[in-house]
């Protein structure tokens, strides 16, 4: 069952545009000229908070691969120190219409596949 994160804001201060789904789920992130395996956190249309194993500079290029077909450049808005790893918001760009709809469709499937781990936070609530 789906319930609501406490944090709706971004920092704290600023609302949030985009519901975030918070799950805990295995991806590819290409970084450095590196393809690594990592965990994302939580997700949606405008970004998304992945698990980490070294720091990260700002504004440093990503590209997240969900899948084959979907994947999308993202860059490093936040780093932070996790006990022995890092947590890292990276902002995906503004998504046109038709990679708004597949990115939507991915998160809903993990909400169909995952309900018990899914946390889903409206920022209009």
């Amino acid at each position: 069952m789906a319930t609501l994160a406490k944090d709706d804001s971004w920092n704290g201060q600023i609302p949030r545009e985009f519901t975030r789904t918070e799950t805990l789920k295995t991806i590819k992130v290409f970084s450095k000229g590196e393809l690594l395996t990592t965990t994302f956190q939580d997700i949606s249309l405008g970004g998304i908070k992945l698990n980490w194993p070294t720091n990260q500079d700002i504004d440093a290029p990503l590209i997240i691969y969900f899948s084959t077909d979907l994947y999308f450049d993202g860059n490093v808005r936040w780093c932070k120190p996790i006990e022995d790893y890092y947590e890292i918001g990276v902002q995906l760009p503004e998504l046109d219409e038709i990679a708004a709809i597949y990115l939507g469709e991915y998160i809903e499937q993990l909400q169909e596949d995952e309900p018990d781990l899914l946390m889903t936070s409206d920022p209009l609530s």
